[in-house]
């Protein structure tokens, strides 16, 4: 090794390094494939490596610029600031989302919004509400950053977010649902008819720097569970079901509707009797002079009796038939 004037020795005068490299500026040095000496990287950049260890003893800044990547050690991961530099994402521990504003209005951090659709190849997010299906069933999380109406920014779909407005009457602990107004959140649970989403849990109660563990779950209508097949639902229909299909499906109570029930009883004094579930379970009917012809078609459900009365004058022909399909039928008389 040649030595300088100072006593400092220099790469370039090292004997392990092949006279042959062409130097630049930024390259590395590695040790050559051999391993009988030096060379430099063909490229600025590149190699792999058996691991990296990161300074488990650093002290975040709050500052670190967009590309960079550290350990924290609050959260107990490794720390990568995203595109433009107001989002964290810690590995392991969150999932995040790069999603268009498609609102006319900018989208601020801690809004819900749900997946609108996509556009420039990206999808695109409007506020969440629990007053429709539309805009409740496909709630994607809360944004992380102010997002400028058209502009493209990150919304957190798992994990934790902090910095979040989460004073009284919040505590830790609170469940928190999507809201009836755009873009919100509640602590009181929603009852029908607006729609159950589930949003996350406050994991710290405070005005300033609130923080809640995210995970939408949306719930589900009748109509939307495997084993249901509603068709065409008009009121009065029960679900009944089909054994051959597996399938439980919409149905009118014996055949017929409500409506169509007592519409087809008019002609006569009767009166309708129902359990406590809305089954149709006594019929009665009190049947005046003169000749009377009555069919009725039972399909399905539970019918407990049907009784028939009245007085019935000589030479007056009253004729009754039950057609009976399946169900449950305990009792019919007449009198």
């Amino acid at each position: 090794m040649g030595i300088l004037s100072h006593g400092f020795g220099r790469f370039i005068d090292l004997t392990d390094v092949p006279s042959s490299y062409v130097g630049s500026a930024g390259k590395y040095l590695k040790v050559n494939a051999s391993a009988t000496g030096l060379e430099f990287f063909t490229g600025t950049t590149g190699g792999s490596y058996d691991r990296i260890d990161f300074n488990t003893g650093y002290t975040s800044t709050g500052t670190e610029a967009a590309g960079s990547l550290y350990w924290d050690s609050t959260e107990g991961t490794l720390a990568s600031v995203l595109t433009g530099g107001n989002v964290k994402a810690y590995l392991g521990t969150q999932l995040y989302a790069r999603v268009r504003n498609v609102e006319a209005t900018t989208l601020t951090a801690g809004e819900v919004v749900y997946l609108y659709g996509s556009t420039g190849n990206r999808a695109t997010v409007k506020r969440a509400s629990n007053t429709g299906d539309p805009t409740s069933s496909k709630t994607l999380g809360i944004v992380a950053e102010s997002i400028a109406a058209n502009q493209v920014g990150y919304v957190i779909t798992q994990g934790v977010i902090d910095k979040m407005s989460l004073g009284s009457p919040y505590v830790e602990g609170d469940i928190l649902w999507l809201g009836s107004t755009p873009g919100t959140f509640t602590r009181t649970k929603p009852t029908q008819p607006n729609h159950l989403v589930f949003i996350g849990v406050v994991e710290r109660a405070n005005a300033g720097n609130g923080q809640i563990y995210v995970k939408p779950q949306n719930g589900y209508e009748i109509n939307e569970l495997h084993d249901v097949l509603i068709t065409s639902p008009v009121n009065g229909q029960s679900l009944v079901w089909d054994g051959t299909a597996s399938l439980w499906k919409n149905q009118a109570v014996l055949g017929y509707t409500f409506e169509a029930i007592n519409k087809n009883l008019s002609a006569y004094a009767a009166t309708l009797a129902y359990n406590v579930f809305g089954d149709l379970s006594t019929i009665i009917y009190t049947v005046p002079s003169g000749t009377i012809t009555k069919t009725f078609n039972y399909t399905a459900g539970d019918l407990t009796s049907i009784v028939l009365s009245g007085n019935t004058p000589s030479g007056i022909n009253l004729t009754k038939t039950l057609t009976y399909t399946t169900g449950n039928l305990t009792g019919v008389s007449y009198s």
